[in-house]
């Protein structure tokens, strides 16, 4: 859980997520990364608001030392279910993936990239495998000094 340690802390957040009118609808608030379970989860409270409205996000991160590889499981207060994701370090940061089964096959990627005292994250979907993708939810996190 080492390569979580830079998440930690208290972060500004300006984002967009993709509305379902297909316009991006800004997002501010204020995320705190926190360790739970005596260091073994990492914890994610997103509180802000979206369109002028409360907006609120729970994200936890796990290392699963069976398999070798990060889990991510998110909820939002704009929809409500989990989406559960695997993923790994990258050279500055992280990349999970998703797949959601409904009508058709949804899959999801996250990226988070480290640089300083920013962090930039990117959801990204596309549609029954396609090479489409299509940004959903993009954000810098700022960690004030």
């Amino acid at each position: 859980m080492q390569a979580l340690e830079p998440l930690r802390g208290t972060w500004k957040v300006t984002g967009s997520w993709l509305g379902p009118d297909g316009g991006m609808d800004p997002v501010v608030g204020e995320s705190e990364f926190s360790s739970e379970l005596g260091g073994c989860l990492t914890a994610e409270r997103l509180r802000g608001t979206m369109k002028g409205k409360p907006f609120a996000t729970l994200t936890l991160f796990a290392y699963d030392s069976a398999t070798r590889r990060y889990q991510l499981v998110h909820s939002d207060s704009a929809h409500g279910s989990l989406l559960t994701f695997t993923g790994s370090t990258t050279p500055n940061g992280f990349a999970f993936e998703a797949e959601v089964r409904l009508s058709r096959t949804i899959t999801l990627r996250q990226e988070y990239r480290f640089s300083g005292r920013t962090i930039t994250v990117e959801r990204k979907r596309r549609f029954d495998g396609s090479d489409a993708w299509t940004t959903v939810w993009n954000a810098t996190y700022r960690r004030e000094p």
